[in-house]
């Protein structure tokens, strides 16, 4: 049966306008996130952030409705950048180490990188606002609970509980973004490379298997 014109041309056009939808909100996005990381989370107004992204304070009122909905995007950002650590490994199956090490790489890229910048910007520049401070840390706090997944998933063959690999999923992060931070603050002198090495021997010794 031939196909309907008409309807491929509705289809075709639908799927434009996502496109179109996804691009405009992609930009909106990274326009917030360089604004913040840049200059600073007062700096990131919506009249700012649109003309960074080129586009109308309209279509950013459209796209997010709210500054808030914006801000929990840049979160997002940053949660779609954790959450692709299992892209940075060539397959699952490799070797403790090379696993290690492909882990330690990627969240060190995601620390020293804009999106984790410009969530701290938020962060701290939304403490007088109590109410949006709430919402953003019960964000966060959600953030950190999907980023367990591919952390668990890794390094399933451990031998370990869920809750010891999710604690020292939670210990290995926070040094990294204690580096990351420490760097920003201009207290290291480029990558930190002694002290990403012992974080990586500690998580050798402390996922490889043990024989009972």
């Amino acid at each position: 049966m031939p196909k309907d014109p008409k309807t491929s041309r509705t289809k075709r056009l639908r799927r434009t306008q996502v496109e179109r939808s996804a691009t405009t909100r992609r930009k909106l996005i990274e326009a917030a996130t360089g604004i913040i990381a840049g200059d600073g989370y007062a700096a990131a107004t919506t009249t700012t952030i649109a003309k960074r992204a080129g586009v109308s304070r309209g279509a950013l009122q459209h796209q997010f409705g709210t500054r808030y909905a914006l801000l929990a995007a840049v979160s997002d950002r940053l949660t779609e950048d954790m959450l692709a650590v299992d892209r940075s490994l060539g397959a699952r199956g490799g070797s403790l180490d090379a696993r290690i090490d492909a882990v330690v790489r990627h969240y060190w890229r995601v620390y020293t990188g804009p999106a984790f910048l410009a969530v701290l910007g938020i962060r701290f520049g939304a403490t007088s606002d109590a109410r949006l401070s709430a919402r953003l840390r019960r964000h966060n706090i959600g953030i950190d609970r999907r980023s367990d997944r591919p952390w668990l998933e890794l390094f399933a063959d451990s031998g370990l509980s869920r809750e010891k690999l999710a604690t020292l999923k939670r210990a290995t992060l926070a040094s990294l973004r204690g580096l990351a931070v420490a760097q920003f603050l201009g207290m290291l002198k480029g990558t930190p490379r002694r002290e990403l090495r012992l974080i990586e021997t500690m998580l050798v010794r402390a996922l490889s298997p043990r024989a009972d």
